[in-house]
């Protein structure tokens, strides 16, 4: 019986030193996420020894900003776009594509990598209604000068070479 009682005791410290080493591992990733992300909002690339996961959190750090940028440049696309709205909806996937490539290009080891993936793709749709938003207003405000146009043409031309009361009557 004394035994089993030490291989048993032998089993439960493998088993206690795999925990904890598996805790302390889980802990070391937590950190380099955490660093590697603080690396990516400072402008600077992972470091040589970053963890898979550090990789993801600098990535997405890294994605949040390029997407943020894009979409401040698709609102100021969409304010001068005179495109029909296909063409626009090809020119802002484009733009996702192109933003998709170069995560794929600065990020080379998360290429295949389906997790990643996804995420790229979620927060690209969650920024799509903001720049579809931006396109939809920009249109409304065109079509609003359009129609004010003939208007104002209307007034000058009523109104040209009137003074007061004569204004007045005309209108």
């Amino acid at each position: 019986s004394k035994g089993g009682s030490f291989a048993q005791g032998l089993i439960d410290a493998a088993s206690a030193a795999t925990n904890i080493g598996a805790g302390v591992a889980q802990n070391f990733i937590e950190d380099d996420k955490v660093t590697q992300a603080n690396r990516a909002v400072r402008g600077l690339l992972p470091s040589e020894d970053a963890t898979g996961g550090g990789t993801r959190a600098h990535m997405l750090v890294s994605t949040q900003n390029s997407l943020n940028d894009m979409t401040a440049h698709l609102k100021d696309d969409a304010a001068r776009w005179d495109g029909t709205n296909e063409e626009w909806d090809q020119h802002v996937n484009q733009k996702r594509a192109g933003l998709e490539q170069s995560i794929y290009d600065q990020y080379p080891e998360l290429r295949g990598d389906r997790t990643t993936s996804k995420l790229v793709t979620n927060m690209m749709v969650e920024q799509a209604p903001n720049i579809q938003m931006s396109k939809i207003a920009s249109d409304l405000q065109r079509e609003q000068v359009g129609r004010q146009q003939p208007f104002t043409t209307r007034m000058t031309q009523v109104t040209a070479n009137l003074d007061g009361p004569q204004i007045t009557a005309a209108l």
